[in-house]
């Protein structure tokens, strides 16, 4: 699971609401069928909240509070359908899962505004360069970044993002 290392000032904040709300008004916030009915209804309103001044640790708080996601979920492997319980940890996975992708595209919207073309994810052992708007574009179809920068489901990376010419 990749974990996106966060500087949340002001300008970051104000392109992650301006891309949470993009994803509103187009009726397109994904949530991979996670939430329950409720947590649909009330997931937009966290995440507008949690953007302006929280992370994603409050976000999973609030939607745990609310109990915005299903007391079991099934799971299938190996053809074999069982049910199991949501966790904490659930909550914190996907509000991170989240967060995580609307800070990139916070951090796309202001390179943009600033004229960079590249958004850089290193950590110890990875460098991954992007280009701002193939990742931008990405990252509204899909809001998984360990799909995006390939990570195995094991795989358990911090990374920092850069901006850069």
């Amino acid at each position: 699971m990749a974990q996106i290392k966060k500087r949340l000032d002001k300008t970051v904040r104000a392109f992650m609401l301006e891309e949470i709300e993009r994803d509103i008004e187009k009726c397109c916030l994904k949530t991979n069928g996670r939430l329950n009915h409720s947590g649909s209804v009330e997931f937009p309103e966290l995440l507008l909240e949690a953007a302006r001044t929280g992370t994603a640790k409050t976000l999973a708080v609030a939607m745990k509070n609310r109990r915005c996601m299903p007391v079991y979920e099934t799971k299938v492997k190996d053809d074999k359908v069982s049910l199991s319980r949501v966790t904490d940890q659930d909550y914190d996975a996907f509000c991170e899962q989240v967060f995580d992708a609307f800070y990139l595209r916070g951090k796309c919207l202001q390179a943009k505004y600033k004229g960079l073309e590249r958004i850089v994810l290193r950590d110890d052992c990875v460098e991954c360069e992007y280009k701002r708007d193939t990742l931008l574009s990405a990252l509204r179809r899909e809001h998984e970044v360990d799909k995006l920068i390939e990570l195995e489901d094991s795989e358990k990376r911090r990374f920092m993002v850069e901006v850069k010419d």
